[in-house]
């Protein structure tokens, strides 16, 4: 598995946004079933990269990896008969510092905009 996450990293840094793309998603499939890739501190840079990219797609598919993985976790947990809270108090800080769409008279339009 060493030499797949290697070749997201490789990918990851790509010129092409649709390979940057598709290597940011491979990723989070491999943080699913390999957790330990996520703790790595090349990951952190791709994370903080992708959250910070001008590209809107980039962003929303690094909150998505992150939030099916948070998913994954609590359903594990809940497996376990642990109490599953790991996902919403996290998603919740996640979510908090991203700008929201308004309508025309200035209200939220409760989904996520970019």
């Amino acid at each position: 598995m060493d030499a797949l996450y290697n070749q997201y990293l490789a990918f990851s840094a790509s010129k092409s946004p649709f390979i940057r793309h598709r290597a940011i998603e491979g990723m989070g499939n491999l943080f699913i079933r390999y957790p330990q890739f996520l703790l790595k501190p090349q990951t952190s840079s791709i994370i903080k990269n992708a959250l910070a990219s001008e590209d809107w797609q980039m962003r929303l598919q690094m909150i998505t990896n992150l939030t099916d993985f948070l998913i994954a976790e609590e359903a594990k947990m809940v497996k376990q008969g642990k109490p599953g809270t790991v996902f919403l108090p996290f998603y919740i800080m996640l979510v908090a510092d991203i700008p929201h769409r308004t309508d025309a008279t200035g209200r939220r339009r409760g989904r996520i905009g970019w």
